[in-house]
């Protein structure tokens, strides 16, 4: 029996890697899968799927560029044209235009755009217009729009981006879930990590994970963390991930005088192990989808402290999970970083009810099989 066609179209190769990874595993066993994205950027990502799963290079930029852009829609439209697709499913911003616009072209008649938090919200002028719009027309172009979080959904229906008839959140949110077998807790595991990093036993170790740049508030941190620091409270914070801009830069500047108290480890392909090896999770980003890396480090007992924003409303519930705070307010949130770092009870606590939450909500396996049953429904 001929499987039907399943295309997957990303900007970058890593989202297909971080996310979509069990997705895939599934998908194989009853689609033809077939990946469209910028291998320049990963070129290692076939080691990570099934050996089913068909890659094809089309040079997507993450940044605006309208004659490459132009020239990747007319790749894309070429290779619509040359194959029979069933089912187009994207999950970044830019192909989720360009792939819901070729597939409605050429009648696919499953067009799945995944919204994982909007560049516009941050913008101004006519900038912020005409992103907001290219939102909107998106998610006209698509059969339906899954929204990895439900205050994320309520605001693109109030921002009329989407409605509720062509939108839809996987259960509890997440566009993934999580793999349980990685993510949990493992106090050795931390003992080796943290002796690898020289962090002295009794610092509380507050951990930023995920793409480093200025929108995620690494900064906001770090002024506040060194506040403290300065007040003889035992701090280590530790970055991990990928720089996309200066922003290490700035942090280090902030943490000059105090080299010590700052671990910064690049892209890792086992974000679990720094997990481990920490105390609290802590992200003051200005705009975010749903929070997925909060999910991941309350798999692995802690708690988190994040924006009062859409998207992390969903992943962190205040006084239980965490601290949602207002990422403009000093005072707000040196207040909430220093209960944790000065009550290790309470760390502990709230630590908990984040794996708890973790395990009933967020399995991968349970999220991958609600995302089949969605596709099996919009085929009948």
């Amino acid at each position: 029996m001929n499987k039907k066609k399943f295309i997957i179209v990303a900007t970058v190769p890593m989202m297909i890697f971080f996310f979509l990874r069990n997705h895939i595993t599934n998908l194989v066993n009853n689609y033809q899968v077939t990946i469209l994205t910028n291998t320049k950027d990963f070129d290692q990502l076939n080691k990570f799927l099934p050996k089913e799963v068909i890659i094809k290079d089309i040079p997507f930029q993450r940044k605006i560029n309208i004659v490459k852009d132009f020239i990747s829609f007319l790749l894309l439209l070429k290779f619509f044209y040359t194959n029979k697709i069933d089912i187009v499913y994207s999950i970044s911003p830019k192909t989720g235009l360009l792939s819901m616009f070729a597939g409605k072209i050429f009648f696919v008649p499953i067009r799945i755009n995944n919204f994982t938090g909007q560049q516009w919200v941050i913008k101004k002028g006519i900038k912020k217009f005409i992103i907001k719009n290219l939102d909107k027309l998106t998610a006209r172009l698509a059969t339906i729009n899954l929204v990895d979080g439900n205050s994320q959904r309520n605001f693109l229906i109030k921002n009329n981006i989407v409605s509720k008839n062509n939108s839809k959140v996987i259960l509890e949110g997440s566009i993934c879930g999580i793999d349980l077998n990685r993510f949990y807790p493992n106090k050795e595991n931390g003992i080796i990590i943290r002796n690898k990093l020289n962090i002295p036993t009794k610092d509380t170790v507050f951990i930023y994970l995920g793409r480093v740049n200025k929108n995620k508030g690494i900064h906001k941190i770090s002024h506040c963390l060194i506040s403290m620091i300065k007040q003889k409270i035992n701090i280590t914070f530790l970055v991990v991930g990928p720089e996309e801009d200066k922003t290490i830069e700035e942090v280090k500047k902030i943490f000059k005088d105090y080299e010590n108290n700052l671990k910064i480890v690049p892209f890792t392909h086992s974000p679990e192990n720094y997990l481990q090896a920490s105390d609290v999770f802590c992200t003051l980003s200005n705009k975010e989808g749903f929070g997925n890396s909060v999910i991941e480090a309350g798999a692995c007992g802690l708690p988190s402290i994040g924006s009062n924003i859409y998207g992390l409303k969903d992943s962190i519930i205040h006084d239980k999970t965490g601290f949602l705070v207002n990422r403009d307010d000093k005072k707000e949130i040196e207040f909430y970083f220093r209960k944790f770092a000065t009550d290790y009870s309470l760390i502990n606590k709230m630590g908990e009810n984040a794996k708890t939450r973790a395990l009933k909500f967020f399995d991968q396996d349970i999220i991958t099989k609600e995302f089949i049953n969605i596709l099996n429904e919009l085929q009948k």
